[in-house]
């Protein structure tokens, strides 16, 4: 067995080893790290030439693999081609949401390119990726980000459109209230981004009642 599987093997969580598995909806085996401890391994094995043959056997050599991939490279157009020459072997949402951080994000016109990009692609989680990094511009003028949303079915794409389109929310309010009400994005990614509005504490109770009315006037 590979020095890498030995020593994350040797530290699986024996108590329950199958939670992560189901939490990260991932297809592969798991030894049950959680992501915090994943990323000690991160640095421990940041330059580590990998073997090919030990990839899409463990859900935490997949992370390993992409999220330094990633991080070891020092521009976005790299990047990009990284992700898109492996996007087999991100096979979570977790592996994702853990390391779109990471990415080199230009300034704002310039991503717009990137994004349409991401969201085409045929990988779910590839097309998590490009609607992630727009709330890294949260603050910043998003009326260039809002035609980019697509009616995604992938429950795992959808779902990252009605987190980011909450986020926006919290700095611009009244443009996103707008958008839920008139864009065609499906009911149901309409609905997720009202709850997750209304589950922030940044928002106030008679803002999330106006949405939870809104929601209704929706069905």
């Amino acid at each position: 067995m590979d020095d890498i599987l030995l020593d994350i093997a040797s530290n699986k969580n024996k108590k329950n080893p199958d939670f992560l598995k189901k939490v990260s909806n991932t297809k592969l085996n798991c030894f049950g790290l959680y992501s915090k401890d994943l990323k000690i391994y991160c640095d421990k094995y940041r330059y580590y030439k990998f073997d090919e043959s030990i990839l899409n056997q463990y859900y935490e050599i997949n992370f390993i693999y992409i999220y330094n991939g990633i991080r070891n490279l020092t521009n976005l157009l790299d990047q990009i081609s990284f992700i898109f020459s492996n996007y087999q072997y991100i096979d979570s949402w977790a592996i994702t949401d853990s390391s779109y951080p990471l990415l080199k994000l230009p300034p704002q016109e310039e991503v717009i390119a990137v994004i349409k990009q991401l969201t085409s692609h045929q990988n779910s989680f590839v097309k998590r990726y490009g609607y992630l990094i727009m709330m890294k511009y949260k603050k910043e003028d998003i009326s260039c980000f809002l035609p980019l949303f697509n009616n995604e079915e992938d429950y795992y794409v959808y779902m990252a459109e009605a987190w980011v389109l909450s986020e926006l929310y919290i700095y611009h309010p009244e443009q996103i209230k707008t958008f839920i009400r008139e864009s065609s994005l499906p009911y149901v990614c309409k609905s997720k981004t009202i709850s997750k509005i209304c589950d922030s504490y940044r928002v106030s109770k008679i803002a999330k009642q106006s949405l939870k009315q809104l929601r209704n006037t929706l069905k």
